[in-house]
């Protein structure tokens, strides 16, 4: 036996608790131990409360509910993975990719969010130009994408809105209260107020 490790005895079999420099004065053995686990005399020994996190991931964080905007269906993460907006890889996927688009389509989104959405937000201050948040903003064209294709990349044709306000503008109607995140260039979260 190492110098460092010390021996003691269990206080219910009196078998030789043997333990390294990080002892911590641990008074049952391993099979008595586990014994007591399995009767139930140590309440929630070695078990965890459903919906709570183990010790190597934080003991006793608990998790939260939150549903995937592709699939609705309900997931629960740790609370520093707040933000996830999606269930599984497959969902984020499958959200990104749209059969009814052409890859001409998708070429001139992209091509617009790397130069005029970025024009327009800093033309409007980063504000929604309906109510002044700064927050969850979007980039909305008053004459639609789909209908203008010569307006598409004009900046007079495009205004910052907030997601609520591109909600309202779009449906004519206020957004629902389940509905998180809707938008087709959303900034969420990367700008707050």
């Amino acid at each position: 036996m190492r110098s460092y490790q010390k021996n003691h005895l269990c206080i219910l079999c009196d078998a030789p608790i043997s333990d390294g420099s990080h002892y911590s004065g641990k008074k049952r053995c391993f099979n008595c131990y586990a014994k007591l686990c399995k009767n139930g005399s140590i309440p929630n020994a070695g078990q965890f409360k459903k919906g709570m996190i183990g010790t190597r991931t934080g003991t006793g964080m608990p998790k939260i509910a939150l549903n995937c905007i592709y699939c609705q269906k309900e997931f629960s993460v740790r609370p520093c993975y707040k933000n996830h907006k999606y269930c599984s890889r497959k969902c984020y996927a499958n959200s990104r990719f749209n059969p009814n688009r052409t890859d001409m389509d998708r070429w001139e989104r992209k091509r617009f969010r790397n130069t005029v959405k970025q024009q327009v937000l800093l033309r409007d201050g980063y504000r929604c130009t309906m109510c002044g948040l700064s927050n969850n903003l979007q980039v909305d064209h008053i004459q639609p994408w789909s209908d203008y294709v010569e307006l598409r990349f004009s900046m007079d044709n495009c205004r910052t809105l907030c997601q609520k306000c591109h909600y309202e503008i779009t449906f004519g109607r206020e957004m629902p209260s389940n509905i998180t995140y809707w938008g087709q260039n959303s900034m969420k979260g990367e700008l707050n107020a």
